[in-house]
C-alpha cells in the first residue's frame, strides 16, 4: 500500500479546504475596519479640517493676505498683495491631531487644526465634531 501523498494532492487539498473555508469565515467575522457605503461620511481627521475651511475662510484669507504683505516687503514683486498667492511657492501644511489619546477622557471628536507656512505654525483651531465648533487657539 503506497502512503505517499504527492505535493501537488496536498496543494489542491490546501486549494479546495481554503477556497470553500473562507465564505464561510467571513460571514461571521467582524470587519475590523468597516468601509460605509455612505459618500457623505468622512473619516474625523478630515471632518474637522472641513469645518475648519468651511467656518474659518474669512480669517484664512486674511492670514495669506498677511503672509503676502510681509514677504511682498522681503522681495521686489510687481504682484499686489492680494494676487500674490497665485505667484508664491512657499509650502503650506495642515495638520490635524487629537490633543490626547482616547481613554479616561473622550477625546473622540476633539481635535487641534494647525495652519502652517513655510514651517511655521501660522494658526490653529480647536474643533470639536461631535458639537459641530470651531474656536481659534493661541499660539
Amino acid at each position: 500500500m503506497n502512503t505517499t501523498i504527492s505535493r501537488r494532492t496536498i496543494l489542491s487539498f490546501l486549494g479546495l479546504f481554503g477556497l470553500s473555508l473562507k465564505p464561510a469565515v467571513g460571514k461571521y467575522m467582524a470587519d475590523p475596519h468597516p468601509v460605509t457605503e455612505d459618500k457623505e461620511t468622512l473619516p474625523p481627521h478630515n471632518e474637522a479640517l472641513l469645518m475648519v475651511w468651511r467656518t474659518q475662510q474669512d480669517a484664512i484669507c486674511k492670514l495669506e493676505l498677511g503672509h503676502a504683505v510681509s514677504e511682498q516687503k522681503k522681495q521686489k514683486e510687481y504682484v499686489a498683495s492680494a494676487e500674490r498667492w497665485w505667484f508664491d511657492t512657499e509650502g503650506r501644511q495642515w495638520r490635524v491631531k487629537r490633543p490626547f489619546d482616547p481613554g479616561f477622557i473622550d477625546s473622540t471628536h476633539w481635535f487641534f487644526v494647525d495652519y502652517v507656512i513655510e514651517g511655521k505654525t501660522v494658526a490653529s483651531w480647536s474643533v470639536d465634531t461631535r458639537k459641530k465648533t470651531v474656536d481659534i487657539r493661541k499660539l
